[in-house]
């Protein structure tokens, strides 16, 4: 069968290295160029959110207007900025609620990360020199940090730190911004929910509270996946769940493209010159082949995953995808499943024709996808 007349180069690249959805937010008074300048640079933005509380927030001199900070967080959405919060929990007067709901609110505004860590009571500060009178129990020596205080007594301590490490795994680390709302609504849950649901996974699944340091990236997103595939299943939504994992298995790959260096393709002159069906090709260590339940391309399209919106819709008709570092850009090559099965079988060991031959893909069909795997970098050793 001649396989040539079913390949199409569908490619999606991506030069954003938050993986954001736009927000679709007016602008306000904010200029917009100062977002933009920020998403020009290759940093990330880490804000000292803190408390989401107005209360909180004047009770250690700080003024809070929610509707203003996020608007001005979603100029940095549309830009493509990169970001983070910083928050903290037992503050005076924090509750475990009060934290609970704040925490849902930045989740709400798309930050590529979130840092939350308990109270230090630093001594000489406004909150040290109080410390004694309103109750605040911290560590005597360094970090002086909270351990308990009338508004957040020791049991919620121990849950807030628990969502803090459920955040670190699974939203964090397990580059979740693209995708964790949308995933929320699909399970009818807060963000904030979907959390806890996660942390009392993990603590039942390991025995003991863990910490983001004891996972590689990899085994974050296993547990990404293994979650929820049980929670969908406990909550009957089994049929949102192809799609929920498509986005989990995309982000992965996407960030591993985002962080590997790739390899140097030859020029043109070079390429024409090779004899790559007689060569031991190798796949690049920065490319990440995946399967996928829908046509991944069109789940990329859609914009933020709406989960009952991809089912009724999309067909699960399957694809095939190569997600690799090219030019800048993170790209995404749909394939036909012989070619794909060709890129995975690249192991070094065996000339590529003798690959291409024993999955039945022509000579002239297997040189044309070597010539343009190699010369995007997906390839290596020639």
């Amino acid at each position: 069968m001649n396989y040539a007349v079913k390949w199409e180069w569908n490619r999606h690249c991506d030069q954003s290295a938050g993986q954001k959805v736009k927000s679709g937010a007016p602008i306000s008074s904010l200029s917009p160029y100062c977002p933009q300048l920020f998403a020009e640079l290759t940093c990330s933005l880490q804000i000292g959110l803190q408390s989401a509380d107005p209360a909180v927030a004047g009770g250690v001199g700080r003024t809070f207007d929610r509707e203003d900070f996020r608007r001005k967080v979603m100029l940095l959405n549309d830009s493509g900025a990169t970001f983070g919060f910083d928050l903290i929990y037992g503050l005076p007067d924090d509750t475990l609620a009060r934290f609970r709901e704040g925490l849902n609110f930045a989740l709400s505004l798309y930050p590529n990360h979130l840092d939350i860590f308990p109270l230090a009571v630093l001594p000489g500060t406004a909150v040290g020199n109080k410390a004694a009178s309103i109750g605040l129990q911290h560590l005597p020596e360094p970090p002086y940090t909270l351990q308990q205080s009338p508004s957040f007594p020791l049991a919620d301590m121990a849950v807030a730190r628990r969502l803090g490490a459920a955040s670190d795994i699974f939203y964090s680390r397990g580059k979740a911004v693209a995708w964790f709302n949308g995933v929320a609504r699909g399970l009818k849950l807060q963000p904030v929910e979907l959390l806890e649901h996660f942390g009392d996974w993990l603590l039942a699944k390991q025995g003991r509270q863990c910490d983001e340091a004891e996972f590689d990236d990899a085994a974050i997103w296993q547990l990404q996946r293994a979650f929820l595939t049980q929670l969908f299943t406990e909550r009957k939504l089994q049929k949102l769940l192809p799609a929920a994992l498509d986005c989990v298995d995309y982000h992965y790959a996407y960030g591993v493209a985002l962080m590997a260096v790739p390899p140097i393709p030859p020029d043109d002159e070079q390429l024409l010159q090779l004899d790559l069906l007689k060569m031991k090709l190798v796949r690049a260590s920065s490319l990440t082949l995946l399967p996928f339940h829908y046509e991944i391309l069109d789940i990329l399209e859609s914009g933020e995953p709406d989960l009952p919106w991809i089912a009724k819709h999309l067909k699960q008709s399957g694809s095939w995808a190569a997600i690799y570092p090219a030019h800048g850009e993170v790209c995404t090559e749909s394939l036909i499943r012989p070619y794909y099965r060709l890129l995975e079988g690249l192991d070094g060991k065996q000339p590529s024709g003798q690959v291409a031959a024993k999955l039945k893909v022509p000579a002239d069909d297997a040189l044309e996808l070597l010539q343009f795997a190699l010369a995007e970098g997906m390839v290596t050793g020639w």
